[in-house]
């Protein structure tokens, strides 16, 4: 008995916790993106390689391979910022001396054009 209350307040509890995740998040605005471009081809034993294009201006790059005989990644991820001004773009490479990431962030060419006149 004190089993069967235990496991009904239990799935009362994730069931309320489950429904905050349903909530918007404010600020966010839900739109939809369209996928412009994918790949992923596996090469077995001598690696892979995945990415994919949205119309938003978002792009995934990745590959994997062994380098000098150790697996490595390597891959980047491109995206505007919400008012369409910075591209950001984050570089990454993992292999046996860790994961390491390389930053950068830049006004778009269009924003630049207006400036100059």
């Amino acid at each position: 008995m004190i089993a069967r209350l235990t496991a009904f307040v239990l799935l009362l509890l994730v069931g309320r916790a489950s429904l905050q995740l349903l909530r918007p998040v404010q600020g966010i605005v839900n739109t939809a993106v369209n996928l412009i471009s994918y790949v992923n081809e596996n090469y077995g034993q001598d690696g892979y390689k995945f990415m994919y294009a949205t119309d938003d201006q978002t792009v995934r790059e990745e590959k994997g391979e062994f380098v000098n005989g150790i697996w490595t990644v390597t891959g980047l991820v491109k995206w505007l910022s919400p008012d369409k001004k910075t591209e950001h773009t984050v570089k990454y490479k993992a292999d046996d001396t860790g994961y390491h990431t390389e930053q950068e962030s830049r006004i778009s060419p269009g924003v630049i054009a207006s400036l100059a006149g």
